[in-house]
Parts: structure tokens; sequence; C-alpha cells
């Protein structure tokens, strides 16, 4: 699209040469928002999601995740996993968000599934074993945060935009998050919330411990090396890094 002799850009210039290249605006914050999301608990926890969305996109699987939707007394509207979009961060935080709604049905269903005597089981009780507390609270501050930047990825992908309002929103967008990251009560109130979450689904409090070289294979085989989690470590590590 932007190169100066192959691109698209340079071919517009051909035919208007007063025509002025500018970046896309929405892909430069898509591609900013990627760039942050490179800490392990981040990284992981999104690879988890992209396999999980595989692993019950499945004819054997995913009547599965059905059935225990269908057992439920109260069940989200929300009925299948979403696949998460390589670039594109709206798409992804809808994705995520379906996940969490969907995360205690997807747990008893790889219960399930790991009761089964075929090549199925053991990948099922690997996942079931990585939806622990780490994963839990990292994908609700995935959601949280991005629940903030999702109305100036939205604007920025309109057809006419506002440059002053969007300008406007950047700087508000900003100030937001510092003020997030400098009130310890924010992030409390989401560790106690996931906290109850964990317990509704019989997880104890743990962080996994593993080095930021680790790819997701190495994390899932040391997922049972775990300390006990606080809510100054996952402060440090994940909400404020």
């Amino acid at each position: 699209m932007s190169g100066q002799f192959n691109g698209v850009q340079k071919y517009v210039q051909e035919e208007y040469p007063f025509a002025c290249y500018v970046h896309c605006s929405a892909h430069v914050l898509n591609l900013a928002i990627s760039k942050a999301s490179v800490i392990p608990p981040i990284r992981h926890t999104l690879a988890i999601v992209k396999k999980l969305y595989t692993f019950f996109n499945t004819p054997k699987s995913k009547p599965v995740i059905l059935s225990c939707l269908e057992a439920a007394d109260i069940a989200p509207s929300v009925k299948s996993l979403k696949r998460l979009s390589v670039t594109r961060w709206t798409s992804k935080y809808n994705a995520v968000s379906d996940f969490i709604s969907l995360m205690p049905f997807v747990h008893a269903a790889l219960g399930d599934i790991g009761e089964w005597n075929d090549g199925s089981s053991t990948d099922a009780i690997i996942f079931q074993r990585s939806l622990d507390f780490e994963f839990i609270i990292t994908i609700n501050i995935i959601v949280d945060m991005f629940s903030y930047i999702l109305p100036l990825c939205n604007k920025l992908q309109q057809i006419q935009i506002d440059l002053a309002l969007v300008v406007d929103l950047a700087n508000y967008l900003v100030a937001q998050l510092r003020r997030i990251r400098s009130r310890e009560h924010y992030f409390e109130k989401l560790f106690r919330t996931c906290k109850k979450y964990a317990n509704d689904m019989d997880i104890e409090f743990k962080k996994n411990r593993y080095k930021s070289s680790q790819n997701l294979q190495q994390h899932l085989s040391q997922r049972m090396h775990r300390e006990p989690c606080t809510l100054t470590a996952y402060t440090r590590n994940v909400f404020t890094r």
C-alpha cells in the first residue's frame, strides 16, 4: 500500500501528482496496541484463546460445549467462540469478550473431553489447566483496557473523520489510562472480581512462573509450576507493565 516503488500510493500519484499519502490511523493504532501486547501473560492468553477456538471448531468437540450450554440454568446469548483476528483489534476484542462469557462452559466441556479415551483428552486436560487464575485476570484486563480504546478505534475507521474530534478523543484516552495506572483501587476491584470468578470455577489462586522467551508450548507444559498469587505481582507484571 505505502511502497514508493510498487505500492498503491505510487500508482495514484502517477495519475494525481498532488495527492498526499497518509497512513491509515486505525491501522497505526492497531499496530501500537499489538506492540503493547507482547508481554508474556498477554501473549500467551491470546494464543490460548486462539487455540481453543480451533480445538472447539470441529464436528467432534463443538457439540460438547453446546451440550454444556443447553444444560445450564442461565446460558449466555453467545453460543460459539469467535476467531481472533490477526491485525484488527476491534474483532479481537469481540472474540475475547465472548470467550469470557463462555469460559465456564469451555472449562466444563474440556473436563468432559478430558475423560475420553483418545488423543483429544490429553489436549483437553492441558487446555483446562491453562484456564487458571492468571488466564482469568489477564483476559479480563485485556477486555477492560480495550473497552477504553474501542471508541477511538471505531472513530478512526469511519469514512469521514473529524480530525479535531479524534485528537481530543485520543488525548482524553491517554489521560484516562494514566489515571487508571495511578489508581490502585481500580485494579483491586478487578482483582476481587476475578477471584470470585475463579472461585466459582474452582480454580486456585496461583501465579505461573516462566521466562519471557518461552513460547506457548513451553508455557503450557510448565503451567503446573505456580507461586501464590498476590495483588502486587499482577499489578506490576500485567496491569501497569
